[in-house]
This record gives C-alpha cells, sequence and structure tokens, in this order.
C-alpha cells in the first residue's frame, strides 16, 4: 500500500476528514437545493471558496496532498454549517417545547439527539483543530 492509500484509509488523516466533511457538505447541499451532485458542487464550491474540482477530487481521494488554504477553508466551512445546524435544532427543539406538555416525544427526543450530534460533531473539529 503506498504512502498515499495509507492516509486516505486513515480516519484521522487530514485527507481522510476532509473526505468526509466534503461527501457529507455535498449530499447535504445537492439534497437542500434538489439538483444533481455536479451541480450543487459547482455550488458549493463557490460558498467554500474553492474550485468544484477540488472538491471532486478530496471526494474520491484523488489529492496526495491536501493543501493548507483548501483545508483552512473547508474547515472554516464545516465550522459555519455545523454552528447553523445546532441553531436550527435548537430553534426546533425549543418550538417542540413550547407547544407540547409531554415532553418525552418522539419529536422532541430526535431533535435532542440531532442537537448532541451537531454539538459533538463540532467540539470535534475544534479539537483537531491546527
Amino acid at each position: 500500500m503506498s504512502d498515499h492509500e495509507s492516509r486516505i484509509k486513515d480516519p484521522m488523516s487530514v485527507e481522510a476528514i476532509a473526505r468526509g466533511w466534503v461527501v457529507q457538505l455535498e449530499n447535504t447541499h445537492a439534497k437542500k437545493i434538489g439538483q444533481p451532485l455536479p451541480i450543487a458542487r459547482k455550488h458549493l464550491a463557490r460558498k467554500v471558496g474553492v474550485s468544484p474540482g477540488t472538491l471532486e477530487n478530496i471526494r474520491r481521494g484523488r489529492l496526495k496532498e491536501l493543501r493548507r488554504g483548501a483545508e483552512q477553508k473547508l474547515r472554516a466551512f464545516m465550522v459555519a454549517h455545523l454552528q447553523a445546524e445546532i441553531q436550527r435544532h435548537q430553534h426546533e427543539l425549543e418550538i417542540i417545547l413550547r407547544g407540547c406538555e409531554d415532553t418525552r416525544g418522539n419529536e422532541i427526543i430526535e431533535a435532542q439527539t440531532y442537537l448532541q450530534k451537531a454539538r459533538l460533531s463540532l467540539n470535534a473539529l475544534v479539537k483537531i483543530a491546527p
């Protein structure tokens, strides 16, 4: 196995982490705007500040080494994305709690679970920051 292959398969390598972010962001964005992945990738690349080709290469594991600037832009965008998710889920939870006498409902548990997952992801992202 080459050094490049081992970095991509190592779950703690920058390349593997960035690949996970790109897959998650692209899939979420494609679903959100209701467009196929190539179109969503172009929109997302503009928002992140990198080229669509960079996102595609990260997703497919074709980069031998992720450039520092691209990694920083991707990390900053991922932090902003997770913060927005936390705010959205927190807001949903507050609305559910206001309109619900029984705080044990499935919707409340689901909202709390999503909120906790987003917070854990954000904390993990901040901990691995350079």
